[in-house]
């Protein structure tokens, strides 16, 4: 399909909860210049949000010093639950995938960190937001408490962000809010992490002044923000998309974190759509430049100028797009954006969804591949079969290669795929130029966890991929050939996130909610196996496992989940629920 604005028929911007802008401007001095990816933050802070950085394109920062050979489990904390008003709420679910920080000197030592855990120059504290309506704060190396959990006490689902100027401060956005004993307010809330004090709330309800088209609250998707502006990108399940100025000030000296926040918040109409609900977002966007792009539960995909807040192109999809939008910047400074569907609007039976790669400054489609899925009389919930997992957009050793899971494959995607009768899901590397599949990773049980790519020092690739099961597989980038796997307890829809050779994935599932680190073991280096000699009378093993527990340590960066009660949310989204437990007024 050709991108057209006019997919958009109507915009509305509100400088103010009541104020409609007739033409709106951008100030120059708030004005948005997002940068590459690479630059996303000044230094490696680690994972700061979902995917990773604004094109979305992993979740893993550092590199593996050499080959993995294993996967194994470093360690495990149990995580908790929350009675909602109709369900109970276990661990983790989509998209829940944790941020990895590594503070500076100046941040950690003056934050609230434990005393055990403030001083260790190497730290890197992971944060985690589940549905049982805690945030918690844990170390990478051990899985042990580095401070108090936040308890808002709400689910949430979504994946907190950081801001990447490395201040103390955390976006992350609720679920639900309607629980056994109590109900709240809904929306992105912002956090000052070193008071862990509440500093701001994006009502996703607004209120009394009733902006939204679509009356949900929910924020499902992650922020982003410019280190530059200091502004806030974030768009909710009501359809709105919010660009705040943070005004954020912090004092290293004092460790004092202040912001004064204003926000713009705009809503959009779409041509021919009756269902408001068909509004909603659950991807997350991506950004570069002045531009911001992000896609509905309708299936239509925009480009959206930050500075008059107006489309630049849209283009419909065919259906619900529910994985982040990701993009790659190539060395031709082609601009690129990769996005797939679900089969979620269509009607029940056989079905194609579809991946696609666009033009991102024009909207053009320069290819698509369909993957043959099913949608059965039990597939009941707006989410169960396609592409719900974010893409991984292959860097390095793994340049050539974007890499999408889809799930609720039918007897034509797995002959297409070339896997055995059956299989309910797989790992799919497409090639970038063309979208021709280059292998498929058969999974066993479904999955919408979304894959995340590890690289050693020398640009070698590896996918680790969960499933819903609890597997999880360890596979070759270029090759598809399986390394390792390894089975946890628990159910996983949330995703990982990982830092060096260490990643981190939450699971659900009544008594099975727990917080995994799972440690990639290495092989040797070069060096290593030069310095150590074989035994007396016999060759060194040479595909053994690595002496020692085979982690990452780079020393001082600085200077140093009973099934659930009621799963389907919504229903089908032609019979949208407006009194869902995200959305009731």
């Amino acid at each position: 399909p050709e991108a057209d604005p006019g997919l958009i028929t109507q915009t509305t911007v509100y400088s103010s909860f009541t104020k409609k802008e007739k033409e709106y401007n951008r100030l120059a001095k708030e004005q948005i210049h997002m940068p590459a990816a690479d630059e996303y933050s000044k230094q490696q802070l680690g994972v700061l949000t979902f995917r990773g950085d604004n094109f979305r394109r992993n979740a893993a920062a550092g590199a593996m010093s050499a080959a993995p050979l294993k996967l194994s489990v470093l360690w495990q904390t149990e995580a908790g639950s929350a009675r909602g008003e109709k369900q109970t709420y276990y661990g983790y679910q989509w998209t829940g995938q944790p941020v990895i920080a590594r503070w500076s000197t100046e941040v950690r030592t003056k934050s609230n960190i434990t005393e055990t855990k403030i001083e260790k120059s190497a730290l890197k504290e992971v944060i985690i937001a589940g549905v049982d309506g805690a945030i918690r704060f844990l170390d990478l190396e051990d899985g042990k408490i580095t401070r108090n959990s936040i308890k808002l006490g709400y689910a949430m689902k979504g994946t907190p962000s950081l801001h990447p100027r490395g201040y103390p401060f955390m976006a992350v956005g609720q679920f639900a809010r309607k629980m056994k004993n109590k109900r709240g307010q809904i929306g992105l809330r912002q956090y000052n992490l070193y008071s862990q004090k509440e500093l701001k709330l994006i009502d996703g309800l607004d209120g009394k002044y009733h902006r939204p088209l679509n009356d949900i609250g929910s924020f499902e998707t992650s922020a982003l923000i410019d280190r530059e502006s200091d502004t806030l990108i974030a768009v909710g399940t009501n359809g709105m998309l919010y660009l705040e100025s943070l005004g954020s000030t912090f004092d290293y000296n004092l460790g004092v974190l202040t912001i004064s926040p204003s926000t713009v918040a705009m809503s959009s109409q779409v041509k021919g759509r009756k269902s408001t609900a068909l509004l909603a977002v659950e991807s997350s966007p991506a950004a570069y430049d002045r531009y911001v792009w992000y896609a509905d539960m309708g299936g239509v995909l925009r480009c959206v100028d930050t500075n008059t807040l107006k489309p630049v192109w849209a283009a419909d999809t065919g259906d619900s797009v529910m994985a982040a939008i990701a993009m790659d910047l190539t060395e031709n400074r082609e601009l690129n954006l990769y996005t797939a569907n679900m089969l979620n609007n269509r009607k029940k039976g056989n079905g194609n969804i579809q991946i696609r790669r666009y033009d991102a400054l024009s909207g053009k489609e320069t290819w698509c591949t369909d993957i043959g899925v099913f949608k059965g009389k039990k597939d009941t919930t707006k989410d169960n079969v396609g592409a719900k997992a974010s893409p991984v957009i292959g860097q390095k050793g793994l340049n050539d290669y974007v890499y999408f899971t889809v799930t609720g494959l039918s007897e034509e995607g797995t002959e297409k795929l070339r896997l055995k009768a059956g299989t309910p899901a797989a790992l799919i590397a497409l090639d970038k130029g063309s979208g021709r599949v280059v292998w498929a990773f058969g999974l066993d049980s479904r999955s919408e966890s979304s894959p995340i790519a590890l690289y050693d020092k020398q640009g070698n690739g590896w996918i680790l991929q969960c499933e819903q099961s609890g597997m999880i597989h360890l596979v070759d980038g270029r090759t598809g050939s399986e390394v390792s796997s390894l089975q946890i307890e628990g159910e996983i829809e949330a995703s990982p996130a990982a830092y060096n050779n260490v990643a981190v994935i939450g699971t659900t599932g009544k008594g099975k909610m727990f917080v995994y680190g799972i440690e990639i073991k290495l092989d040797k280096t070069p060096e290593e196996e030069e310095s150590t000699p074989a035994p007396a009378g016999e060759e060194a093993a040479q595909d053994g496992e690595a002496e020692g527990d085979g982690r990452e340590d780079d020393g001082d960066y600085y200077d140093e989940y009973d099934v659930y009660d009621e799963y389907d949310e919504y229903g089908e989204y032609e019979d949208y629920d407006a009194d869902s437990e995200e959305g009731d007024a």
